[in-house]
């Protein structure tokens, strides 16, 4: 007969098990619904004479569809990204296996740096290191979408730098890249929206008044506010803008950015867009996934 000190060992024993199975069987749904995990990975090819550096977040955890999904977008952003000039001959594309996201970034950071010294036969006078920076890391996650924010730095030779900054965000449930996000058909009804957003902007960058906002943008003879070239993304804190430098005025002000809650922004996006955003969003509270 068991012993009423070994019986109590005995459930003890048990309990352990079960709570360990069930944290562990909850671990799995957890990944298993959710589930992008992903390694900061920093590559930088370099001399005095130029140099090219590439930073991202590499998915190394999740299902298998959706991460072979994000390393597609992440080897195709990179490409995208080179600096183009008549004599660039160093523009390929990785074609090697994309488990190994060192290998990946090793090779654009080294690509980079190629068709940089390809500039410098012609720029003699130059006497600022070139440089081209590229960062693709992971902006938002919730269990419908992911966001990536693309952002791009290059000094070419000349008077400034150039920048850009872009998303591309993936449907995790295919991962399908999303299009653009806003229904282009109703640009008129933001308006107010769009002028909100570039007064917060222009009036943080500088000493910019309201009342001026709308007089130093370069608008069309109707003065309406067009949405960006790139499609704005989904973010913690609502549907972020982002506009390309001289996209819509002189270089001074930069690339203008603002975030307009999920609330304000929802009737405006598309069918697709919709199905997306996490539901607490709109009713100001804001949810972000994490591992």
């Amino acid at each position: 007969m068991m012993s009423k000190r070994n019986f109590i060992l005995a459930l003890a024993i048990l309990t352990v098990i079960i709570a360990f199975g069930y944290k562990g069987n909850k671990a799995i749904m957890a990944y298993e619904a959710d589930t992008i995990r992903t390694e900061r990975v920093h590559q930088t090819t370099s001399d005095s004479v130029c140099m090219g550096d590439v930073e991202i977040d590499y998915p190394v955890a999740g299902p298998q569809c959706l991460m072979d999904s994000l390393r597609a977008n992440i080897n195709r952003a990179l490409y995208d990204s080179f600096y183009y000039t008549e004599d660039s001959t160093h523009i390929v594309c990785f074609k090697g296996s994309l488990t190994d996201a060192n290998k990946l970034a090793k090779f654009y950071s080294e690509a980079y740096y190629d068709n940089l010294k390809s500039l410098c036969d012609y720029n003699d006078s130059r006497t600022l290191q070139l440089e081209h920076n590229v960062g693709i890391l992971k902006k938002y996650e919730n269990k419908q979408v992911i966001t990536y924010l693309v952002d791009s730095y290059g000094f070419f030779g000349g008077a400034h730098g150039a920048a850009s900054s872009h998303a591309f965000m993936l449907d995790k449930a295919t991962g399908k890249q999303l299009g653009y996000i806003i229904d282009t058909t109703q640009v008129e009804g933001m308006q107010e929206l769009l002028k909100q957003g570039l007064t917060r902007y222009l009036t943080q960058e500088g000493d910019t008044l309201e009342s001026d906002v709308v007089e130093i943008l370069s608008l069309e003879d109707n003065n309406i506010i067009p949405l960006p070239d790139a499609s704005p993304y989904f973010t913690a804190k609502g549907v972020t803008f982002v506009y390309g430098l001289y996209e819509i005025g002189p270089y001074v002000i930069g690339m203008p950015e603002f975030t307009i809650s999920y609330k304000d922004i929802y009737c405006y996006l598309t069918d697709e867009a919709k199905k997306l955003v996490d539901m607490k969003n709109l009713d100001g509270r804001y949810e972000e996934f994490r591992w």
